[in-house]
């Protein structure tokens, strides 16, 4: 399979932003939009590294990636470990629900350390036109 690298990131990148507003929102946390963005940021580059280099998919370096983003996105603050579980527990569902998916759809939605989404050449030309 071909992993466009842009792809890679552009998609890890949304879906930690909307696991780190998701997080925000149910734990009724204020966070600062760019704040939040600048932690997605980092989750795209991660899964790029990730797929480069191996180690980075280790689940201590995952563990570890998913604070500094949380660090990245709600600051040190009172709230800040109430909002990395927050963070952990909606990744790992959005993570249940691509795994989930993945055999339904006969697609497959988890690379390594991150989300991918191979859009089939049809599909892309078909929303191109």
């Amino acid at each position: 399979m071909t992993v466009y690298v842009d792809v890679l990131f552009a998609v890890n990148m949304l879906m930690d932003y909307l696991a780190l507003f998701a997080a925000a929102r149910f734990g009724s946390l204020p966070c600062g939009r760019f704040r939040m963005l600048c932690g997605s940021l980092l989750g795209g580059a991660y899964s790029v590294l990730a797929l480069v280099w191996s180690p980075f998919g280790w689940l201590p370096v995952r563990i570890l990636f998913g604070i500094v983003m949380c660090l990245a996105a709600y600051g040190r603050s009172t709230y800040f470990i109430r909002a990395c579980a927050l963070f952990f527990v909606v990744s790992g569902a959005f993570a249940g629900m691509a795994a989930a998916l993945g055999p339904l759809t006969g697609r497959q939605f988890l690379l390594g350390a991150g989300y991918y989404f191979a859009v089939p050449m049809r599909a892309l030309l078909l929303a191109a036109a």
